[in-house]
């Protein structure tokens, strides 16, 4: 059986290079058969191994594409299954709902099953419609936050209108909805 020769490593030739470089320095330049033979070994041997280099690098760059479009799809797919979670829970929301309407808001409002509790929640939520015309009402107040720019500090305005201290002819109003939480 005959054994293929090895072909030599990309450190291998760039120590090759170094020495037929320190070579031909020492001889200026002048080359004999053996030096010729050696150049003539290297190029063949690097182009070769640059060949094998951009296969490689051909392979990885296309694994790498197929992995992304993987990981595009598998993220498309973890959106879709959020999106069916939300639509799962709104419709929990809308039967725990009911079942205030039916059994009164506190009673109503929790359910424990044999897999756990269920209950309904309220939230609250500020709506800003128009930045601006707030910023502008609530400009030099403690609600208004000077970093580098001017920001509303939507914290500190939500809880004032949620104690009364802001009304909402700032340009701002408090809606209230529900969440549902499975515990």
């Amino acid at each position: 059986m005959e054994s293929k020769a090895r072909s030599p490593t990309s450190v291998e030739l760039y120590q090759q290079a170094r020495e037929l470089c320190s070579t031909l320095e020492a001889r200026y330049g002048e080359t004999n058969e053996v030096i010729d033979e050696a150049i003539d070994t290297f190029l063949a041997d690097s182009e070769n191994k640059l060949d094998r280099h951009r296969y490689a690098i051909d392979y990885f760059k296309t694994m790498s594409q197929l992995y992304r479009a993987d990981a595009q799809r598998l993220q498309a797919r973890a959106r879709m299954m959020m999106k069916t979670v939300d639509r799962i829970k709104q419709h929990a929301i809308t039967v725990l709902e009911g079942r205030c309407a039916l059994l009164g808001d506190k009673k109503g409002r929790t359910l424990e099953t044999d897999y756990g509790l269920v209950y309904l929640q309220n939230k609250t939520t500020m709506v800003i419609d128009d930045p601006e015309v707030v910023l502008n009402r609530l400009r030099g107040t403690a609600y208004v936050d000077v970093i580098e720019t001017e920001k509303l500090d939507r914290n500190a305005i939500s809880s004032a209108m949620k104690n009364g201290t802001l009304g909402p002819s700032i340009g701002a109003r408090l809606v209230e909805s529900h969440i549902v939480i499975f515990k």
